[in-house]
């Protein structure tokens, strides 16, 4: 059976589908969605600092009681790593950095490098039922201000 998170992100990254119960159930995307959340990232190459192991939610700040309250609460969560702002043209943007358990440590490197076969059973009883041998990760798309200069080149290995 379909979540509805599927039709209540336009274009939702690979990440935002697969990796969310990491840090939220596996339905949350259709409540964050309703406080703003635009996509969920693997990592964010423009960000002056460095994450290790962490998710990034972004979102579209509203100014409303329920945002902020909202943002307080997931403040809260023992995931939860930093925030920061961004200007673009279409308003302000805030990314909220999570941290991911240790457990899935693992996971999230063999989802980065689209080793689905070395997914955990422990992270595959927590995600949605999926056929991870029709995924196609493009991980550029999964990267927040990716830039290619920033990527590292593999040579025949």
């Amino acid at each position: 059976m379909e979540s509805v998170k599927f039709v209540l992100l336009e274009n939702p990254t690979k990440t935002a589908l697969h990796l969310t119960p990491m840090i939220f159930n596996k339905d949350a995307l259709a409540v964050l969605r309703t406080y703003g959340l635009l996509n969920v990232y693997l990592d964010d190459y423009g960000s002056s600092k460095k994450y290790k192991d962490c998710l990034f939610f972004l979102f579209k700040i509203i100014d409303t009681k329920e945002f902020q309250e909202f943002q307080h609460k997931i403040a809260d969560f023992n995931s939860f790593y930093d925030y920061y702002d961004m200007q673009t043209l279409n308003g302000s943007l805030r990314m909220f950095v999570f941290k991911i358990h240790d457990v899935y440590r693992r996971d999230l490197f063999s989802f980065r490098h689209s080793r689905f076969d070395e997914l955990s059973n422990h992270f595959l009883n927590i995600a949605d039922e999926i056929d991870f041998t029709q995924v196609k990760l493009n991980v550029c798309e999964e990267i927040y201000r990716f830039f290619p200069s920033l990527e590292i080149i593999k040579e025949d290995l």
